[in-house]
């Protein structure tokens, strides 16, 4: 989905056909789950949009502008009990880089992120 490309260039994606209004895609295609990659300033109206729809979200970060913004698709999220996930690039997290180094290409080594609620 893209506001800003012309309908001459949102061309299909495989069997998913292109759109310019992401209400309408998630009206027509009825998607499993929503990934959202978009500026900061649009994506937290996406990720409403989204839970609004019963669409469970991934999306990058920064998920919001403010905290207050946060706060509200919290809220908002917690009310419809809508799955959304923030998507953290760990690749150069600190202190990642010295356990790579620490351990070396150990092929048994496997990274895992996780947060407890």
């Amino acid at each position: 989905v893209s506001p800003h490309a012309p309908e001459k260039d949102l061309t299909p994606f495989g069997d998913c056909p292109g759109y310019s209004d992401l209400r309408a895609a998630l009206d027509d295609l009825r998607p499993e789950a929503l990934v959202v990659a978009a500026p900061a300033a649009v994506q937290a109206e996406v990720v409403r949009m989204a839970i609004a729809g019963g669409v469970p979200v991934l999306v990058e970060k920064p998920v919001s502008r403010s905290d207050v913004e946060l706060a509200s698709l919290c809220e908002q999220a917690e009310a419809a009990r809508a799955k959304v996930m923030p998507a953290h690039n760990a690749s150069f997290a600190p202190g990642l880089s010295e356990l790579r180094g620490a351990v070396g290409d150990a092929e048994w080594l496997e990274y895992q992120w996780t947060r407890s609620p």
